[in-house]
């Protein structure tokens, strides 16, 4: 087997965080924008040389990931004081919406991860109670109304992140670090609800 790699864009700037869409042929990503400002979200089908923007303004916006149906994509936008929010923006373009705030300064393996409950509903990320706190995943309704923890790391720990839910939506995997840069793969069982 012979490998070829292709990049999927070429822009100037930093570009990060790519999420491929579910039929795979979209990326959403992180850019600074050919002037180099704050970070936005754009979305690009693969192989076309341009890309859409999804959002704007002067906060950094990252850490995107697509909707299980594909018509949303979740993301993180700093908001300052070690605080972030989390919100969703439909993939083709629109007006975004806030679904939460969460707490934590995102620095290395905390820096943005969020994901999708296989059924839409729910998304997950890391959170923490307060600034001396360890991170937890937290699971947030999309509808904004319910936000619960879902780990309980150890309390000297740094904390839980990098949750990834399996497709059928019965297990989820994440990183727990006891410090900086030293993590070892957890699985959970999910239930429906």
């Amino acid at each position: 087997v012979t490998w070829k790699l292709v990049p999927l864009t070429t822009y100037p700037g930093y570009e990060g965080w790519p999420a491929f869409s579910p039929g795979g042929k979209q990326v959403a990503f992180a850019w600074t924008g050919p002037d180099q400002g704050p970070m936005d979200i754009y979305v690009k089908l693969i192989g076309a040389a341009h890309s859409l923007r999804l959002t704007s303004g002067p906060q950094r916006k990252y850490s995107p990931v697509w909707s299980p149906d594909g018509t949303q994509i979740a993301f993180l936008r700093d908001i300052g004081q070690s605080r972030s929010e989390v919100c969703l923006v439909p993939a083709l373009g629109g007006p975004e919406r806030q679904v939460a705030e969460i707490n934590g300064d995102w620095i290395g393996i905390f820096d943005g991860h969020l994901d999708w409950s296989a059924d839409g509903r729910w998304l997950i990320t890391s959170d923490r109670a307060s600034e001396d706190a360890p991170y937890s995943l937290t699971l947030l309704a999309v509808d904004g109304r319910e936000k619960r923890r879902l780990t309980t790391p150890p309390p000297l720990a740094l904390g839980d992140a990098g949750p990834a839910v399996s497709p059928d939506g019965r297990t989820l995997a994440f990183l727990r670090c006891p410090s900086f840069l030293v993590c070892d793969v957890y699985s959970q069982a999910l239930s429906q609800d």
